[in-house]
């Protein structure tokens, strides 16, 4: 992931993920299903709080906004712990936006990522299921895409459905967008997907982010010289940050390390980690 959109894809953790570390799992409880699954969040949405979320007018100026006002301007109309829902018209322009590469589409996601709203969740799939793909030499295309896999697996300590947004089915669909059948063809967008299904309770990915931690070493696969080292660094630091979670352990893998030191953080994590089995799609 390009360093100069880090900031603004953070901005979909504000909610929920930036202000509390994540819990980790206790030995005893390492095998058992996350918070996440036992929420069911393969159940298409249900009537909830965000249904009846007050209604949020999107404002006028918030694709022409400088991204730092935009960024100041965020926590003001989605207020982080509090959820929000739009109408069905703003929803429509806001999806129409998503639908570009640039930073537009990242504020679009970033928009309907903090709302909480199913139908919001909905159409962030929907953009993610299009698997547009980014030409070679045009990194940050991918941003919008990244911002939208990433929103479903945020980190919180309240129920599944105050802390990401909702969508039907969404865990299964994530699991076969990162490591499934027909994955998305971008890596860094593969990764999230990947890493919310796993967050959300789905271990099939397991072995896919394993294999992104030993890239580049002598127990992965050779890198081309298309890829992107920084975008490697962001995918490993987000893969790991996930496996370590799902381990009941703390995160201990660094990009810049040793190829020594990097293959055995992953072994270390693979013997910690279930042996993922195959589920229905």
């Amino acid at each position: 992931m390009p360093r100069a959109l880090s900031s603004i894809v953070g901005l979909v953790f504000c909610a929920a993920a930036c202000h509390a570390p994540a819990p980790v799992e206790s030995a005893e409880t390492r095998s058992a299903p996350t918070p996440a699954a036992a929420a069911s969040p393969e159940a298409p949405p249900s009537v909830s709080a965000v249904d009846e979320a007050p209604l949020l007018a999107l404002p006028a100026d918030w694709s022409e906004r400088s991204d730092l006002a935009f960024e100041r301007a965020l926590d003001g109309w989605l207020p982080p712990g509090e959820a929000r829902r739009f109408g069905t018209e703003d929803l429509a322009v806001l999806e129409r936006a998503l639908a570009g590469g640039d930073v537009t589409a990242v504020r679009a996601a970033v928009l309907l990522a903090r709302t909480r709203d199913a139908r919001a969740g909905d159409a962030l799939l929907a953009r993610l299921e299009r698997r547009v793909g980014v030409p070679t030499g045009l990194s940050g295309r991918d941003a919008a895409d990244v911002v939208a896999a990433a929103s479903f697996g945020m980190h919180t300590a309240e129920p599944v459905d105050a802390g990401r947004p909702l969508a039907t089915n969404a865990a299964a669909r994530l699991v076969n967008l990162g490591a499934g059948r027909t994955p998305h063809p971008d890596f860094c967008v593969r990764v999230e997907c990947a890493r919310s299904a796993l967050l959300l309770g789905r271990d099939e990915g397991i072995p896919f982010l394993l294999s992104v931690l030993r890239a580049g070493t002598t127990a992965g696969r050779v890198l081309t010289p298309e890829e992107s080292l920084d975008d490697l660094a962001w995918a490993q630091r987000r893969a790991a940050e996930a496996l370590s979670h799902r381990a009941g352990t703390e995160p201990k893998f660094r990009p810049e390390a040793s190829v020594s030191d990097r293959q055995a953080e992953a072994a270390r994590l693979e013997a910690l980690l279930p042996r993922p089995q195959e589920k229905k799609r």
